[in-house]
């Protein structure tokens, strides 16, 4: 095919899977993290990043959608539209970069990956650092295989390179360590061809010196964080890590014996064994050729083994964390896919890719736009009044409370846990307690969601009276949870 007609049908895959990638974001569903996120960027700059510091995330992603939320405004649907602009932006490298300089049939083929890889689809829809990182360590590692190639400096790509390691570096933890070990190889290779050697150097005390403040949250992080709800179980985790990419999702999130599960596990080794033999007969045949290929995956593996090392004595492998460098993972897919002449294969992995993502689209959107969802919002938005309050000891719940962020809220931190810094992200009017004895002599109408340690800790005070209680099914990330509302009234 004629390099224009790919070009053309490049641009109309850019639009399809542009649409494909919206078409699941126009929901108000929050989960955790999302909430987390949603209630940061609701304060001020300063405040948002001083409070940002007590999250286990750097701060580069959040101010990104500060700013973006100043032109485009702060709304649920705005916020996950960012995060889809960040993996259309991801897949238009394929039709700049990519193509550029490695032809029209790798970048159109890594476009094609990008917009239709389940895992894409699923973190396209959150509010959340997972398109973004990815965008920023592929555009790393391309501005440092222009400087291997090139045979004499270029003030532009080294600029290039320094910037987007350094933003890779402020929006992930798993970022910037394959940042680090992009820097490592290219450190390597100077050294074997006895050139750039001093270029690198200052490229290296720049990106280190623009990083020394987020080396500081880092360590403040690390000390206040914990990683305890991380499970490193073997052999779960290397299957965990070959299916997660084609179901979008970590093995925790799904029940492994469901059929989606297992097609996405037996879909994913089949790929990877595809694309490995491809590997094998190109470096049987042109050994030279396979260089791009071997140096995207060395990237893309040595993050996942190198956490997977750590894990052993801290568990901090956590397989949705390895999307962070999967543009490097696609590239080596398209690489190696553009090269094999026989249509046969291509058809293959077309219909087993776009197969595997419609039926996961169909999934999410099943949950994503089920009714249920809202239900939940328009009974507290039309029965809440002006003096009432809301409290509950389920800190999911905030996925709920983050919307009513003028209604003071109280979170029963009945566990007492160390999250009262934290979780001042979640709202100025939150009132984070440990003892609900501050509201023994409250009056007026108090929501309670749930009827768990709450309820019956403000039940036992005199003079609370229950006046109604709800029950909702709502399906996003609950599983159709069963969720009681009640209200209560205290005189």
């Amino acid at each position: 095919m004629k390099e224009n007609k790919i070009k053309i049908i490049h641009i109309v895959l850019l639009v399809l899977g542009t649409g494909f990638l919206a078409s699941g974001a126009f929901h108000s569903g929050l989960w955790f993290d999302e909430s987390y996120t949603v209630g940061l960027i609701k304060h001020n700059l300063i405040d948002m990043c001083r409070i940002a510091t007590y999250d286990v995330h750097p701060h580069l992603y959040y101010i990104l959608l500060k700013l973006f939320s100043y032109i485009f405004g702060s709304s649920i649907i705005s916020l996950r539209l960012f995060s889809v602009l960040g993996a259309v932006i991801l897949a238009l490298l394929g039709f700049t970069h990519i193509r550029k300089d490695f032809g029209v049939k790798t970048g159109f083929w890594f476009s094609f990956f990008v917009l239709f890889m389940p895992s894409t689809f699923k973190y396209a829809q959150q509010i959340r650092m997972y398109t973004w990182a990815p965008l920023f360590v592929t555009l790393a590692a391309i501005y440092a295989y222009r400087l291997a190639i090139e045979d004499k400096k270029n003030a532009k790509n080294s600029i290039l390179f320094v910037t987007f390691s350094v933003m890779a570096a402020y929006t992930h933890y798993y970022a910037l360590v394959a940042v680090s070990i992009i820097n490592i190889m290219l450190f390597i290779y100077y050294i074997v061809k006895k050139s750039k050697l001093k270029n690198w150097f200052i490229m290296a005390v720049v990106q280190l010196g623009v990083f020394l403040p987020g080396l500081l949250v880092f360590l403040k992080q690390s000390s206040n964080g914990s990683t305890s709800w991380i499970k490193v179980i073997y052999p779960d985790i290397l299957f965990d890590t070959i299916s997660f990419h084609f179901i979008g999702v970590p093995q925790t999130d799904i029940l492994v014996t469901s059929p989606i599960y297992v097609i996405s596990l037996w879909i994913g080794t089949c790929i990877y064994v595809i694309f490995g033999i491809l590997l094998i007969r190109m470096k049987r045949k042109h050994i030279d050729d396979t260089k791009p290929v071997l140096l995207a995956l060395v990237i893309y593996f040595g993050v996942i083994v190198l956490f997977l090392i750590v894990s052993i004595s801290r568990p901090t492998y956590y397989v949705r964390y390895s999307i962070v460098s999967y543009g490097l993972l696609l590239f080596a897919f398209a690489y190696l896919l553009a090269r094999y002449h026989k249509a046969y294969l291509k058809v293959v992995v077309v219909v087993l890719i776009l197969g595997i993502s419609i039926a996961r689209a169909i999934s999410i959107y099943e949950v994503n736009y089920d009714t249920s969802n809202t239900q939940v919002d328009d009974y507290l938005e039309a029965n809440i009044q002006d003096g009432d309050i809301i409290l509950f000891n389920n800190f999911m719940e905030f996925a709920i409370t983050v919307k009513y962020q003028h209604v003071p809220t109280y979170f029963y931190n009945v566990l007492n846990w160390d999250v009262e810094k934290p979780y001042q992200a979640l709202g100025k009017n939150v009132v984070i307690t440990r003892n609900l004895d501050e509201l023994k002599n409250y009056k007026g109408r108090i929501w309670i969601i749930s009827k768990d340690y709450g309820y019956n800790k403000i039940m036992s005070y005199p003079g609370t009276k229950e006046v109604s209680s709800e029950k909702f099914n709502y399906k996003y990330y609950s599983d159709s949870k069963e969720l009681n509302i009640i209200l209560v009234e205290k005189k």
